[in-house]
């Protein structure tokens, strides 16, 4: 699928001259069709996209360098706004705030005390790096819940 030493013996076949929107459909479409491939094997899809992105570098990186911070904020705000528009304010309830906040307090405690006690960060600079940490757990938990509402599960 992609090369096994990251594609630098054989780029003599890969342009860096790709349009920027080529570069980005690349990505799109490897990781749709190794999401496609993980669930037919009855993986998470989120593997294959993981495979796809770690494959296709090689021919996007030149391309995609500049715009990756703005591709990664654009993934997490579709994945969150997605969860958002499946939150009916009917579900929110006082078990299902507090439930949904714990783990996130509990991940930033954590990781503030952590950053505090052991790489000497004030508690501003720890609580920032903590808050950030603890939010981008929400991008992987997010999608799974979606799959299980269906099933009743979540």
């Amino acid at each position: 699928l992609c090369p096994a030493d990251g594609g630098s013996a054989d780029r003599a076949w890969i342009s860096s001259d790709l349009p920027f929107y080529l570069g980005v459909a690349h990505t799109l479409f490897g990781g749709w069709v190794m999401g496609r491939v993980a669930d037919a094997a009855r993986l998470p899809p989120v593997l294959g996209f993981i495979v796809a992105g770690f494959c296709s570098r090689p021919i996007t990186d030149s391309i995609t360098a500049s715009a990756a911070p703005y591709i990664q904020t654009l993934a997490f705000l579709v994945v969150l706004v997605r969860a958002g528009l499946e939150i009916e304010l009917t579900d929110l309830n006082r078990v299902t705030v507090p439930l949904g906040l714990l783990p996130v307090l509990a991940d930033g405690s954590a990781i503030m005390a952590t950053a505090m006690y052991s790489l000497g960060f004030s508690l501003t600079e720890a609580g920032a790096l903590a808050f950030i940490l603890a939010s981008l757990g929400d991008g992987l938990v997010i999608p799974l819940m979606l799959e299980l509402k269906p099933l009743r599960l979540g």
